[in-house]
């Protein structure tokens, strides 16, 4: 029995033509897993399916983690609300399963929309599926009772898909699938973010070119608060608020502080702010008040820095 397990949250553009896509490839269960969206999402979803399930709280790990777990199926498949799937990439997807000695399976991606970002960004997807074997969320199969053994998904907020292929491979064999594509969409805010990476790698390497220690702190920053989203905040308290907040604890200090020293921190709480302003994390409910906050704290910082220290 295969059972298809979908995440959602605010996803009434792209839900309906997803559900459609999954379901002429006849699984025998669909199961869609909200996490609080605001829109007409569930409402469509019912149209489709009975087995909604609604998670307290987001993460896109415990999405896929109570889908999982409600799930009857021996073989899981991984999608997202956002993708379209073409007739037969459910058997094709499948197919090494059959293998007993297969635990988990995935396949490569292609943009709906054919443009730079989006062929960049899936380009990266499958040669990480193709190569390493990390395969993404939105095209992947797996053995329940290997999913049992490693202990379900990781308790991740990102990349949660390429940690659970990692733990697989480790119990068993992975098989990529050339031809089981995923047709997905790559929001504005993905985009965006793909050329912040590109922008703060050609910051911090002009930034150690140049011995520039505003610009190597802001690349450094941005990578920080990359691998900061990985992992479950451990308070409500987010990473982009402490930015802000280090921005003004800074400013008193401008006179204790070597000049170089106190600008890399100022570029690296910066670039901890930036990574904010272009992630999925500005959905945060207080993102309006963090990034006024941290546009505030990060224009004193920069009239600080124009500022000789005082004798």
């Amino acid at each position: 029995m295969i059972s298809v397990v979908i995440p959602t949250l605010n996803e009434e553009q792209y839900i309906a033509r997803c559900l459609e896509s999954i379901l002429a490839n006849n699984p025998d269960e669909v199961i869609v897993v909200d996490g609080g969206s605001t829109d007409r999402t569930i409402e469509i979803a019912r149209r489709y399916t009975d087995k909604i399930y609604v998670v307290n709280r987001r993460g896109i790990w415990l999405a896929r983690q109570v889908g999982t777990s409600k799930s009857s199926g021996d073989i899981i498949v991984s999608c997202d609300a956002d993708a379209v799937y073409p007739p037969g990439w459910l058997d094709k997807l499948t197919a090494p399963l059959k293998n007993p000695e297969v635990v988990a399976a995935g396949g490569p991606a292609a943009p709906i929309e054919d443009k730079p970002i989006p062929r960049f960004y899936c380009g990266l997807a499958t040669l990480f599926a193709k190569h390493l074997h990390w395969f993404s969320g939105f095209n992947t199969a797996f053995r329940r009772d290997a999913w049992l053994r490693i202990g379900g998904y990781p308790r991740m907020n990102r990349g949660e898909d390429f940690a659970l292929a990692a733990a697989m491979s480790g119990i068993g064999k992975t098989v990529y699938v050339e031809d089981a594509v995923a047709y997905i969409d790559v929001p504005v805010n993905r985009q965006l973010e793909m050329l912040a990476f590109l922008a703060s790698t050609g910051m911090l390497i002009s930034g150690l070119g140049l011995k520039s220690s505003a610009m190597t702190g802001v690349g450094l920053g941005f990578y920080v608060a990359e691998l900061c989203t990985v992992v479950e905040e451990p308070s409500p308290i987010h990473h982009s608020q402490v930015a802000a907040a280090g921005e003004f604890a800074l400013l008193p200090l401008r006179d204790t502080i070597p000049s170089g020293v106190w600008s890399g921190l100022v570029g690296g709480l910066t670039g901890v702010w930036l990574h904010h302003l272009v992630t999925e994390d500005v959905l945060n409910a207080d993102a309006l008040t963090v990034s006024l906050a941290g546009f505030i704290g990060l224009t004193l910082a920069e009239i600080g820095l124009s500022l000789p220290p005082s004798t």
